[in-house]
């Protein structure tokens, strides 16, 4: 769950189309004040929103608090997300934690380490979560799906609900049909099932005369969830990674842009050197860390340095994807606005993680081309600015 913590929604590539009419809005803490008649996109350490905004907002930040209404969607992603106001349709949020104090008109889809739906909260849809500490104490119109580690539900579901849970409480009643599965599975005094139940716990058959009155316990549940527990959680890492690299290149673009712009020319131009400057960089920079570790001095500057280099490594493929969807918009002269950079470099990113699947080809061609990229980014660095072209 700390993964899912950091990223950006796969969401967002759906919204990408109303990047292009919305301007996006970036710094250090971000209000908006003064209703807003467009969808909104914004980037920041903290926005705060105390406005109306009458579209989609598509928010990354390290804490967010919407006092307001949002006519439309809401998908925003890391830190902490607190929800005050109204939601018109879906709420998306990748955080790493979710209080949500009024509702929504569409479905809740949650990907967080803690999330919170307080009590006089109303979600309009299906609630999906996927999370670490899990309380539901809302009233939920659809269906209820929930894989966490400790779940607590003392609200009410007026659709199925499928819980999968490590420590589950039932406090609450579900007006349609129930499959549940925990290690431990406790029974509240406000807990109700109206339609078939089945369920499996760690502890054996249990006593659900006062909750449902159909019950059955399912020892196949177990392998059954488990099978999908592999699936689901297969899934919801790709979801995460290509979240956190939509984020990271989401960030690219809009900080970034020029000196991506001047990073274009080494790798067309000198593309052999590029990779070359890039294989030394991956070669080279272990090696100075390893003098920095082995000095007590050097030991902070070192511990920095390796993060960074992890990071580089890791997310190399971002930063080849941001920096060809650059050259291909200069390239072929498209005058490509931030929205469109971005679906560009998402859809790069997701094909060149593709490529690096096929056996020993696929792996040598994404070496070469992200080696390329690194160089090309490094003597980037080095070179004079240049009248930036303005995206």
């Amino acid at each position: 769950m700390k993964l899912l913590s950091v990223l950006l929604m796969l969401s967002g590539l759906f919204c990408a189309s109303v990047l292009y009419a919305a301007e996006p809005v970036a710094g250090d803490r971000v209000v908006i004040s003064q209703p807003v008649a467009d969808d909104l996109y914004l980037a920041g350490s903290e926005i705060d929103i105390r406005a109306m905004v009458e579209g989609d907002l598509l928010a990354a930040c390290s804490k967010l608090v919407l006092s307001d209404s949002v006519s439309g969607d809401l998908t925003a992603a890391l830190g902490q997300i607190k929800v005050e106001g109204y939601v018109g349709d879906d709420l998306r949020v990748f955080a790493g934690q979710l209080d949500l104090y009024s509702g929504t008109g569409g479905d809740l889809i949650v990907f967080a380490g803690q999330v919170n739906v307080l009590e006089n909260s109303r979600i309009g849809g299906d609630l999906i979560v996927f999370g670490g500490e899990v309380r539901l104490n809302g009233t939920v119109k659809g269906k209820l799906i929930v894989y966490g580690g400790e779940v607590q539900l003392n609200g009410r579901v007026e659709g199925d609900a499928e819980v999968k849970a490590g420590e589950f409480l039932l406090n609450g009643p579900i007006s349609g049909s129930a499959t549940l599965a925990a290690e431990q599975l406790e029974l509240g005094g406000k807990a109700r099932v109206e339609g078939p139940l089945r369920y499996w716990t760690e502890q054996g058959e249990m006593d659900f005369s006062r909750v449902a009155d159909n019950a059955v316990y399912d020892a196949a549940l177990e392998s059954e969830l488990g099978r999908g527990d592999d699936f689901f959680g297969g899934w919801i890492f790709f979801f995460a990674g290509l979240g956190a690299a939509v984020l990271l290149a989401l960030a690219l673009i809009l900080f970034f842009s020029s000196f991506f712009t001047r990073a274009i020319a080494p790798l067309q131009e000198q593309f052999v050197k590029s990779f070359g400057f890039g294989v030394l960089y991956v070669i080279g920079v272990p090696i100075g860390l390893f003098i920095l570790f082995i000095s007590v001095v050097g030991l902070p500057l070192g511990l920095l340095g390796l993060s960074l280099y992890l990071f580089t490594l890791v997310f190399a493929p971002v930063f080849a994807a941001v920096l060809a969807a650059f050259w291909l918009d200069q390239r072929f002269k498209r005058e490509w606005g931030k929205g469109m950079l971005l679906l560009v470099s998402a859809g790069l990113y997701v094909a060149l993680i593709s490529i690096s699947l096929i056996p020993f080809v696929g792996w040598l061609l994404g070496t070469v081309v992200i080696g390329a990229a690194i160089g090309a980014l490094l003597m980037g660095i080095r070179r004079k600015p240049e009248t930036a072209v303005v995206y």
